[in-house]
């Protein structure tokens, strides 16, 4: 028997890293670390096709013009491009994880075999969830890169200068943005030369590029791993080959420790819900066992 620990913030090892009581705890963790380093691939070169596709002259020309608006309709154009074959990528690999864990659940939960391809909600999933995501991200992104532009402009930063970090950001929210900054500033003042702030600067936004990304590779594939064994079990009762009224599903922890957020969930369902119900959160109702990024519970069903 495991002792929970709890934390504040899920720790940073790979989902199978650690033991479980469950064994299908094991297996809808092992999907996703199976697809997490293309995901990632995906994410990180997302971000090089929208740094790739800038047109830079014209960029260095609106910064120059002071022209705001004419700059950042210039990141626009080159986050669009970029994001429709980003979407034409990514789509069929969440589709894929989902795909896998409807499967595994289905022969090692149910003990039927269902055809995935009949379950339209995992297409309409994939779609929807993809579209809310990318949206999200987009508004996140591009205004943290129209900052960067805005202050580098009320700072009376060179267009080079601007335009570098506008490069340079691609990847990193404002937060992280405003971090390289203050580093930038520091080594500044203290007079260390120029290349080697560049050198210094290069790498710890690889870093933190590298550091996104894993957060958000591990968050998609988890949730689509997930998002497949629920509606394996949905599918099932709607089939009949799972009774809807008495099968109930229960939020499972992570073995060894837990956020703060997900410890009191299985106490706030001790009974178990629905297939069809929500479960009761601190983070409010919840259809899926992802109460945060990189939520690492998952949902087992008793019948």
């Amino acid at each position: 028997m495991f002792t929970l620990k709890a934390r504040t913030t899920p720790p940073k090892r790979r989902f199978a890293q650690e033991p479980s009581d469950d064994g299908f705890w094991q297996t809808i963790h092992r999907i996703a670390d199976k697809h997490y380093v293309k995901v990632r691939r995906l994410v990180t070169g997302f971000w090089d096709k929208w740094r790739e596709r800038i047109d830079y002259p014209r960029l260095f020309d609106n910064i120059l013009a002071n022209n705001i608006p004419a700059a950042t309709s210039t990141i626009e154009r080159a986050w669009m491009d970029a994001e429709n074959e980003f979407i034409t990528d990514l789509q069929p690999a969440l589709l894929q994880i989902a795909t896998e864990s409807f499967d595994a659940t289905t022969k090692q939960q149910i003990g039927t075999i269902l055809d995935v391809t009949a379950s339209r909600a995992i297409q309409e999933w994939g779609s929807r969830h993809i579209g809310e995501w990318i949206t999200q991200i987009g508004q996140t992104e591009r205004e943290a890169i129209r900052q960067v532009i805005l202050d580098g402009m009320r700072k009376g930063m060179s267009a080079e200068a601007i335009a570098r970090d506008v490069r340079q950001f691609i990847g990193l929210t404002k937060p992280q943005a405003d971090t390289i900054a203050r580093l930038r500033a520091s080594m500044e003042q203290a007079g260390i030369p120029g290349r080697k702030i560049e050198d210094a600067i290069a790498k710890r936004t690889r870093k933190m590029i590298r550091e996104r990304a894993t957060v958000i590779a591990r968050n998609e594939t988890i949730m689509a791993s997930k998002q497949g064994s629920h509606q394996a079990w949905l599918d099932a009762g709607y089939r009949g080959e799972v009774d809807l009224n008495t099968a109930r599903r229960f939020w499972v922890i992570t073995p060894l420790d837990t956020c703060t957020i997900c410890l009191p969930i299985p106490g706030m369902n001790p009974e178990g819900r629905r297939l069809d119900e929500p479960f009761m959160t601190p983070a409010g109702a919840l259809m899926s066992a992802h109460a945060h990024i990189q939520c690492r519970c998952v949902e087992t069903v008793k019948i």
